[in-house]
């Protein structure tokens, strides 16, 4: 009698131990689907635009959220690498970094540099200080520069 007691108490203890191992991943998985699915509420994408001035554009959806917090800089060497362009910069004290090359286009050449563009204004600040928003349609255009 004390064999079987001993018996269905380990037993029982067993079954407690399995549930929880069970149950603790389920309940795991269903928070980071709630956390995934309100990622992706918040997700959106901005749109670059690369204007290389001689006829050439290329346009390219780059996902981004607002909760990243990647500076303009940052995403366009990214998307540099990734094309893998040839991506060069100086680095200004009061302005941040401003880009001096994209691929085969280098600022100075015929008086032509590269500005960025948010929504059609021509940014104010060097491209690692400005923090896009989700939607924005950013154009680098390689042109004559107005100053």
């Amino acid at each position: 009698m004390r064999k079987n007691l001993k018996l269905i108490i380990f037993l029982a203890l067993l079954l407690i131990v399995a549930l929880i191992f069970w149950q603790v991943p389920r309940t795991i998985k269903n928070q980071n689907e709630t956390i995934g699915q309100l990622t992706g509420q918040e997700q959106g994408q901005i749109s670059i635009i690369f204007n290389f001035g001689d006829d050439k554009k290329i346009s390219l959806a780059y996902p981004y959220s607002d909760q990243l917090s990647t500076n303009l800089f940052t995403i366009t060497e990214s998307v540099a690498a990734k094309q893998a362009w040839t991506f060069n910069y100086a680095d200004y004290s009061t302005m941040g970094r401003l880009i001096t090359q994209i691929n085969d286009k280098i600022n100075g050449r015929d008086n032509k540099y590269w500005q960025y563009y948010i929504n059609d204004i021509l940014g104010q600040v060097g491209a690692s200080q400005y923090m896009p928003k989700v939607g924005d349609q950013i154009e680098w255009r390689f042109e004559t520069a107005n100053f």
